[in-house]
């Protein structure tokens, strides 16, 4: 008896797209049952009029086969045949048989020499073949009962999932249930994990790597079968730790793309170049799913003329799954530079420390030199769950907007009805 694994989530998922656990028992069944099997002999070839009764599940299905040289399109004729037993088996019969729509249904046809094997496709005595004929070229042997499958009472798979903010101190907890289908049963469990939603600001002018390790997920699953009458638990099985970003990618791009296999440890964005300004903040998230711990910053200057140098902007270190923010701002790129002219675009990428080696891709931001009027920056979520920002730019304008009450009146009046004051105010 065992539970297993058939699919598990990677070892960082994106929360918003289905984090799905697939597990397959082999202990639903006390008795896991047993296919009918029969099969068919034949010592001659059969002659033109001879025939052949076939019933089973329970009477459902009763066909009565009649042998003819020119079978008709009934369904119940079968052809005869010349030459060997064997040949005519394996060309004749049995490509007839399979072409009834209820033998073919719930039956798997073989030959060995002069036998046809009827080995029925689903449990249970249902399918044990009842054979009548009065022919002596050929018989019909049971050679397996067909045994039903029983059923454990209120079998169910369970599943505790314990899920926190990465590094938190307290782990929650909720335990699901679910009934096997065709022993095999799946849990989604991004609604649980995708409510975990949090967004961690750098510092506008930062100019380190930070970590955003605590705006990640953590989470895992422990698994049990239960059946019985009152219900027990009879095994647990806790699996290993997985971590999650809150992001999620469009139904296509799941499909076609693996976010560990396919993207990581590339920066987590769509995008292959940013509009920056020179004093707008700019990140770029990075996820460590490498080997290696230390790492440079690269940034590359490019003006009209060309490149105007490369230098480590920063160095840093991860540990495995650790994620990043990269600080990419104009004010960091140029920073202790001494430039003969203007800067119009600059790459950055990740790269192995004290190596040539390349870790990530290469990010472009191209640098608004005269950005306009009263800019305005905001920061959102990009679909991989990191930060990146936007510039907006405008005119200033002034406007008033005045309003005149032109009068505003009151009279009130004492028991006897006289006037006993009048009150009047005009403002503008």
């Amino acid at each position: 008896m065992a539970l297993t694994i058939e699919h598990s989530p990677e070892e960082v998922s994106l929360s918003r797209n289905p984090v799905v656990y697939e597990f397959r028992t082999n202990n639903l069944y006390s008795n896991a049952g047993r296919e009918a099997s029969h099969f068919w002999q034949f010592s001659a070839l059969p002659n033109a009029g001879d025939q052949a009764r076939f019933q089973w599940l329970d009477g459902a299905v009763d066909l009565t086969f009649t042998f003819d040289p020119s079978p008709d399109d009934s369904g119940l004729e079968l052809p005869t045949g010349a030459g060997t037993v064997i040949s005519y088996l394996a060309t004749v019969l049995i490509p007839a048989l399979r072409l009834n729509y209820y033998i073919d249904r719930d039956f798997n046809l073989s030959q060995s020499n002069d036998r046809i094997f009827f080995d029925a496709k689903e449990k249970g005595p249902a399918y044990d073949i009842l054979f009548t004929s009065g022919i002596f070229n050929f018989s019909f042997t049971v050679s397996q009962a067909g045994i039903s499958p029983v059923e454990r009472p209120n079998f169910r798979l369970l599943l505790s999932i314990l899920y926190r903010y990465r590094g938190a101190s307290d782990w929650e907890r909720v335990e699901w249930e679910r009934v096997p289908i065709d022993n095999r049963v799946a849990f989604d469990i991004s609604p649980l994990i995708g409510a975990l939603d949090k967004m961690i600001l750098p510092p506008a002018n930062a100019s380190t790597v930070q970590s955003l390790n605590a705006q990640m997920c953590e989470f895992q699953v422990a698994t049990a079968e239960a059946f019985g009458s009152p219900v027990s638990v009879k095994r647990l099985s806790l699996q290993g730790q997985a971590l999650a970003l809150n992001g999620g990618y469009s139904e296509q791009d799941r499909l076609e793309h693996s976010f560990i296999a396919d993207w990581v440890p590339n920066f987590l964005t769509w995008k292959e170049s940013f509009k920056v300004t020179h004093d707008q903040p700019a990140f770029l998230g990075f996820l460590n799913n490498t080997i290696y711990t230390n790492f440079w910053v690269i940034i590359k200057l490019f003006g009209a003329s060309g490149s105007l140098g490369e230098r480590v902007a920063i160095s840093f270190s991860a540990q495995k799954n650790d994620l990043k923010m990269i600080p990419c701002h104009y004010s960091l790129a140029i920073a202790g530079q001494n430039l003969a002219e203007e800067v119009q675009y600059y790459e950055v990428w990740v790269q192995r420390q004290n190596t040539t080696q390349l870790i990530s891709n290469k990010i472009r931001f191209d640098v608004r030199t005269n950005p306009g009027i009263d800019t305005i920056f905001i920061a959102y979520k990009n679909s991989f769950g990191v930060m990146e920002t936007a510039s907006f730019i405008g005119a200033k304008e002034l406007s008033t907007d005045i309003k005149a009450l032109v009068s505003q009146a009151k009279r009130s009046y004492n028991s006897s009805y006289q006037a006993s004051r009048y009150q009047s105010r005009i403002a503008f």
